[in-house]
């Protein structure tokens, strides 16, 4: 079975960057995080959702700081993944996954370090309340957890099964439900992931306009 294994892990393999929270950690407005008060250019609009309604932080990376080594990703700045605050299903369009109205993704090519967490809160947006016995097959090639990259996992199925093309071809990031001494620190539905799908050409220019979003759960 390890023979076996080590043989699908080399045909198979793709570089990704697995994402983990520090639960005592107190990350500002400039750190990767889950949740939490957004970095955000005080000469932008700020994201609102489809009722108008401003959105709140799902998550940030910061590539400055990450230095992933990955010609697609970029070398600096943060991307950030927004939803609707007041959404049952967390702004996901089930019949059009790829529409940005209850969810967003922006880029920020480059960070203002002068801005302060006063100055964002003062734009009075939501907050999120986080700050952050199987088989050998099974446990070799997990693909749960937090993702950058990488092959996506689904409690249910693809949502890019039965599109017409295959635009959508690569894992921008996945955050998945995750439990830490009996709390939960993230939760989708009951125990679910939600995934964040791009076109690698798109990625490699820095194009985050088209994304298409999906979670589902048990």
């Amino acid at each position: 079975m390890k023979r076996i294994v080590a043989e699908i892990k080399k045909k198979t393999a793709m570089k990704a960057y697995k994402l983990s929270i520090e639960k005592d950690s107190k990350p500002d407005i400039f750190d990767s995080k889950f949740g939490g008060v957004p970095y955000w250019d005080m000469g932008k609009e700020y994201p609102l959702d489809s009722k108008g309604k401003k959105m709140m932080l799902l998550a940030q990376i910061n590539f400055t700081k990450a230095s992933l080594e990955d010609e697609r990703l970029p070398k600096q700045g943060i991307l950030q993944f927004f939803i609707a605050s007041e959404d049952d299903v967390y702004g996901m369009d089930w019949d059009q996954a790829d529409s940005q109205k209850d969810f967003r993704v922006i880029y920020h090519e480059t960070i203002d370090e002068s801005i302060t967490k006063e100055q964002v809160l003062q734009l009075d947006i939501p907050i999120s309340t986080s700050e952050e016995d199987s088989d050998y097959l099974y446990d070799e090639c997990n693909i749960q957890g937090h993702w950058i990259l990488g092959y996506p996992f689904f409690t249910q199925y693809d949502p890019r099964e039965g599109r017409e093309d295959s635009y959508y071809n690569t894992l921008l990031f996945q955050m998945d439900s995750e439990m830490i001494d009996h709390e939960d620190y993230v939760l989708w539905g009951d125990c679910g992931v939600a995934n964040f799908f791009i076109n690698d050409e798109a990625l490699g220019k820095l194009d985050f306009s088209k994304i298409l979003y999906n979670w589902d759960c048990c």
